[in-house]
């Protein structure tokens, strides 16, 4: 089974790099799934088996509905990161054609 991330650790990390990890652990969730799911299509299985398989489906599709959530709030913070970037930049140009104007020869 998949194991999930310490708290801790992802508060220490940049959100691109949470970003990069979240974005894997989903494509490793959707190639598990694919594997499992075609195993189940593909084979028969002795009950206890096949309810085995079939709850590590369910427990794939509950993570990867977290990571996916997790994923969606990721890019917010990015976004917002990105536009308070754009915002100084911005400002700093502001600042320095008023500079010009003023001082400018």
């Amino acid at each position: 089974m998949m194991v999930e991330k310490n708290e801790s650790n992802s508060h220490t990390a940049s959100v691109m790099n949470q970003l990069e990890d979240t974005s894997r652990e989903i494509k490793e969730c959707y190639e598990r799934l694919d594997f499992i799911e075609t195993k189940l299509r593909r084979r028969y299985y002795p009950s206890e088996e096949k309810k085995r398989l079939e709850k590590e489906v369910q427990d794939i599709k509950t993570h990867l509905s977290r990571h996916e959530n997790s994923l969606r709030s990721l890019r917010g913070e990015n976004r917002v990161a990105m536009m308070l970037s754009v915002l100084i930049l911005a400002l700093g140009i502001m600042v320095y054609f008023v500079y010009c104007i003023l001082f400018g020869s």
